[in-house]
């Protein structure tokens, strides 16, 4: 079943898919393929019969251009790119629209850290270069300067140190500092900062996040490193991907929602079935993101840049109105607060997980395919059953790395030039099938980014549970 977001906010969908289906090549081709015809989706309750895209039947499947507006490149403004599990980039264009709904779905954002009238230095510590985050919060954040908002931008990428040399030596000028990275590499910037006695507290320090799922006790944690003080204002998490930019946003509302959920299970379950761990919740604009929740499944639909009808992001989870969010806390001894929800958009959007990735690190996500290609080499194919399971886990010294747990064939005996083959070998694939891994390997020299225990075949490892870890294949 499709769960729109409200009747109200079904019309400019169905004015897309229509539009769509006329001056986007690619997409009149998709249609006629699947004998859709656009005559017979005439009101609301029919978008939900339209056949979903997705970048493997849809994208993938046309030149670049037939997926704009006309089939022309001509209104694009500004081009990032992506690497999926091929680790073959796909290219994101965007028009003047999707640059202004940026800075929108931003200023909701820095609205919450009163950007308006404190002087704000934007610390984008995205990857930079094509790769899409970077680029679109700085084109964000120079935007929502234009427009009023006291934001000074800079980009010191994924360097660490000099992360924290603009910490040191920038950061002080203003009334406070917006840090904007990825989960680890934020707690990393701010270990490094600590270690090197720069004084934060003066800094007025806030955090975005984006590129992965964290826990509400590692919130705390970072909140502690960066001397914040607020749990529901001094961190804020993005939602958005390569595809469409920003999806949803946290909101203090969110984050006192999703605080609660982690210490009563009872309301978790009641607001987030099925999960398996507590989701990532932000508040979307459905003025520009309709999203669907289709067998659990997001599907978004969105018109700027490259427009996308129906599209299945890759994302598992569930849509949420402010009703049914009171009403699950209600049921469960739990309100929301009158001073936060008056804020609000009213549309939530939990999200439980990528459908197919198998871990992200450094907002770099890992594939099957960039682990089973190793497995499947003539010399550890039949030494491997060629099930794993992969993970994050935190170093001794600070930040994080990935374990790989590599189940071995039968009767094959464990040994330390096996284990060391195989690690070898994981390397080799990862650095050559997915770019952004590569480049985070580049940036990080000297620094161990990958470790593979080898474990007998039938280990308790590899059983499925159903939740929690993910076994391959």
């Amino acid at each position: 079943m499709s769960v729109l977001t409200t009747t109200a906010d079904s019309d400019w969908p169905l004015q897309l898919f229509r539009r769509a289906s006329v001056s986007v090549p690619a997409y009149a081709s998709f249609l006629r393929s699947r004998d859709c015809d656009p005559a017979m989706v005439v009101e609301a309750a029919d978008f939900g019969r339209v056949p979903l895209t997705s970048k493997e039947n849809y994208l993938r499947s046309a030149p670049l251009a037939d997926l704009m507006w006309h089939g022309s490149l001509g209104g694009t403004r500004l081009v990032a790119s992506s690497s999926g599990s091929s680790g073959t980039p796909f290219y994101w264009p965007q028009d003047e629209d999707s640059l202004r709904e940026a800075a929108h779905l931003n200023a909701r954002v820095f609205d919450t850290f009163d950007c308006r009238s404190r002087s704000t230095l934007c610390v984008i510590s995205f990857f930079m270069g094509t790769h899409v985050a970077g680029i679109y919060q700085l084109q964000a954040a120079l935007c929502l300067a234009q427009r009023g908002y006291r934001l000074t931008a800079i980009c010191p990428g994924i360097d660490v140190e000099e992360n924290v040399r603009v910490l040191r030596d920038v950061a002080p000028g203003f009334d406070q500092t917006v840090v904007m990275g990825y989960p680890p590499l934020v707690k990393d910037v701010l270990a490094a900062a600590s270690a090197a006695n720069v004084p934060l507290e003066p800094l007025g320090l806030r955090l975005v996040f984006s590129g992965e799922s964290f826990s509400e006790g590692w919130r705390d944690s970072v909140h502690q490193a960066a001397r914040a003080t607020d749990p529901l204002s001094s961190s804020l998490g993005i939602y958005g991907s390569a595809d469409t930019g920003i999806i949803g946003v946290e909101s203090p509302l969110t984050v006192h929602v999703r605080r609660a959920a982690a210490k009563d299970p009872k309301l978790c379950e009641a607001l987030f079935p099925d999960a398996g761990a507590l989701p990532t919740l932000v508040e979307f604009d459905p003025r520009y993101r309709h999203i669907e929740d289709v067998h659990g499944d997001l599907v978004l639909s969105t018109g700027s840049g490259l427009p996308l009808v129906r599209y299945r992001i890759g994302d598992a989870g569930r849509v949420l109105s402010m009703t049914t969010l009171a009403e699950a806390m209600a049921r469960c001894g739990h309100h929301v607060p009158a001073h936060l929800a008056e804020r609000s958009t009213g549309h939530f959007v939990a999200l439980y997980g990528r459908m197919d990735v198998v871990c992200t690190f450094y907002a770099v996500n890992i594939y099957p395919d960039n682990i089973k290609g190793a497995l499947e080499r003539p010399d550890l194919v039949s030494r491997t059953s060629g099930r794993f399971v992969l993970g994050k886990e935190a170093a001794e010294s600070g930040g994080q790395f990935l374990r790989l747990r590599v189940e071995l064939a039968p009767d094959t005996a464990l040994s330390p030039p096996l284990r060391q083959r195989i690690e070898r070998a994981v390397g080799e694939s990862l650095r050559t099938t997915n770019a952004e891994y590569r480049k985070l390997e580049e940036a990080m020299p000297g620094r161990r980014l990958l470790d593979v225990v080898a474990l007998p075949h039938g280990d308790p490892v590899f059983v499925r549970t159903g939740k929690g870890r993910r076994v391959v294949p």
